[in-house]
């Protein structure tokens, strides 16, 4: 039976498209909450997905034992995230928290968005990963500005509700072990694309001491929604794993009714889905094909004291390929040292840039940090933006 599930699947993706849709109007982002364990260690994750993180890298990982990388409950996990460097984060929070000099805000933000982009995020959610099975809802906000100039800055501005359901099984091969899952995303997205006056008028409104927000009430935006499906497999033997994962197979689209900014942002946040009528326009989030190579010696007698793990990873391959982008800006690759059962300590190189971060848990209590630095350009040093991720979560 099993061996017909596996030849089943295999002939699926075998049919698959391997570059996507194309036509689209728009581009979509993929949905990739920044989350701190993984950006901790490089940006990668395929091939040591766990817990809740699989749910949105691979998932294969909801059917890995009980154990170090098995069963996770996450009640609530909260984590926002900043673009900027992270000497700016703090004047800037204070700053913006406490509405004193603003125009001090207003002036870091400037020298951000020049210097390789400004943007905060935040994604909450929760999520059930076992026994093969894997079940979550997370709600993501991601927004970025980038120009040459503050004349010539533009950005984005999308939030996304997904779903993630998903089974994986395993497979006795020998002495290895292969793990098989997929899931299903449905999502509802609102994507704002912000031109140079939105920019202007949202540091314009800082700088009086408005809502930046109110700013884009009036901009454009679109709303739909998008169904993805994801599939992934991982082969451990003894301390290796070898990981596939394949996000947004086929390529993802939503069906896009535009409207405005102040109109669709206050109707995702009241839960109401777009209005029905003529789809205006469409999107798509490619492919995404990513490998990775793990080893975790199995320190059996001191795991307690000291549990190191390190992994590489070949990461959007198919989206290198398309964009005609360097290899470079492929490869990920860290470490994660558990140390005393608790505490984590995390490092890695990022498309050639280096990430560093850290964490512990207590009883349920589950906090991260990184920070990290991402290419958004064609090569290396083309465009590299800086950032800090944190979490917490309450997790068992």
């Amino acid at each position: 039976m099993r061996r017909n599930v596996l030849l089943g699947i295999i002939c699926f993706f075998l049919a698959l498209p391997i570059f996507g849709q194309s036509g689209a109007e728009l581009d979509s982002p993929p949905f990739r909450p920044m989350s701190p364990r993984i950006w901790g260690q490089g940006g990668g994750y395929t091939a040591i997905a766990e817990g809740y993180e699989s749910l949105f890298t691979n998932p294969a990982g909801f059917a890995l034992k009980s154990g170090k990388r098995g069963r996770s409950l996450t009640l609530v996990g909260l984590n926002p995230w900043f673009y900027s460097h992270p000497d700016y984060i703090l004047p800037f929070v204070s700053q913006f928290s406490q509405g004193a000099d603003l125009a001090g805000s207003a002036d870091i933000i400037t020298e951000q968005i020049t210097v390789g982009g400004f943007g905060i995020g935040m994604s909450a959610g929760l999520g059930y990963v076992g026994n093969g099975i894997g079940l979550g809802f997370i709600t993501v906000l991601d927004s970025y500005l980038y120009g040459e100039s503050l004349l010539g800055a533009e950005g984005e501005v999308h939030v996304t509700f997904t779903f993630i359901g998903g089974l994986a099984f395993s497979l006795q091969m020998g002495g290895a072990t292969l793990y098989l899952g997929g899931d299903v995303r449905p999502m509802l997205r609102m994507y704002a694309p912000l031109d140079n006056s939105a920019v202007l008028g949202m540091l314009t409104s800082l700088v009086q001491g408005g809502n930046i927000l109110s700013a884009l009430s009036e901009e454009p935006s679109y709303s739909g929604i998008g169904f993805a499906v994801d599939a992934g497999a991982l082969l451990a033997y003894r301390g290796l794993s070898f990981g596939l994962s394949m996000r947004d197979i086929g390529g993802t689209k939503f069906r896009y009714h535009t409207g405005t900014y102040g109109e669709d942002f206050g109707g995702l946040l009241s839960a109401r889905l777009p209005e029905g009528g003529t789809i205006d326009t469409f999107a798509i989030t490619p492919m995404d094909l990513s490998i990775g190579l793990a080893y975790n010696p199995q320190m059996s007698k001191l795991g307690w004291l000291i549990d190191p793990s390190v992994y590489v990873e070949v990461q959007d391959i198919l989206g290198a390929v398309r964009e005609n982008r360097s290899i470079w800006t492929m490869f990920h690759g860290g470490t994660e040292v558990k140390l005393f059962s608790f505490f984590n300590v995390r490092a890695g190189i990022s498309q050639g840039y280096l990430t560093f971060g850290g964490g512990f848990k207590l009883l349920i209590l589950d906090l991260n940090a990184a920070v990290f630095t991402r290419e958004l350009g064609l090569y290396v040093g083309d465009r590299p933006n800086t950032g800090v991720a944190i979490e917490a979560a309450l997790r068992f």
